[in-house]
C-alpha cells in the first residue's frame, strides 16, 4: 500500500491522479506532518504506485519519499561528527529531520564556524538549507 499526501490543497474530486483509492484522510486545516517533514492537506493511500511526474502535476508527496531524501546527508553529517569528535548516528538525524527539528541540525553544524571544520560544515549547512528549502 502507498501512502500520498496532498500538500497544496485538500482530496477531492481532481485533485488527484486516476487509481484505486482505499482511503481519504482530509485535515481540518494543513498541518504539519512528521512523515513527510512538511505541511499537507491529507492523505490517501492506494494500492498504485504513483510515477513522479504525476506527484509532480498533482502536488504530491510520497511517504517514503521524505526519508530517502535525507538518508545521505543525514549518513554524511554523521561521517563529519565523527571527525569533528563527537558521535551522531544518522538514525539520530534523520529522528531530528523527522520530528521538525532541523534547527538542532543546523544549529550543530554552524557551531564550527571558527574550527578546522569550517568549510566541511559550512558544504553540509548549505546542503541541509537546499533541502530544506525543497521540503
Amino acid at each position: 500500500m502507498y501512502k500520498y499526501y496532498s500538500v497544496i490543497r485538500p482530496i477531492s474530486i481532481g485533485t488527484i491522479p486516476d487509481c484505486t483509492i482505499r482511503e481519504v484522510v482530509n485535515f481540518n486545516q494543513r498541518q504539519y506532518v512528521e512523515e513527510i517533514m512538511r505541511q499537507a492537506w491529507g492523505y490517501f493511500l492506494t494500492p498504485d504506485e504513483i510515477p513522479e511526474e504525476k506527484l509532480q502535476a498533482y502536488s504530491l508527496v510520497s511517504a517514503d519519499a521524505a526519508v530517502s531524501k535525507w538518508q545521505p546527508v543525514a549518513e554524511k553529517i554523521s561521517e563529519f561528527s565523527k571527525k569533528a569528535g563527537d558521535d551522531m548516528e544518522p538514525e539520530d538525524i534523520l529522528s531530528a529531520v523527522t520530528s521538525g527539528n532541523l534547527e538542532e541540525i543546523t544549529g550543530y553544524l554552524v557551531g564550527f564556524s571558527r574550527s578546522e571544520y569550517k568549510k566541511e560544515a559550512l558544504m553540509l549547512f548549505r546542503e541541509v538549507n537546499s533541502l530544506r528549502s525543497y521540503s
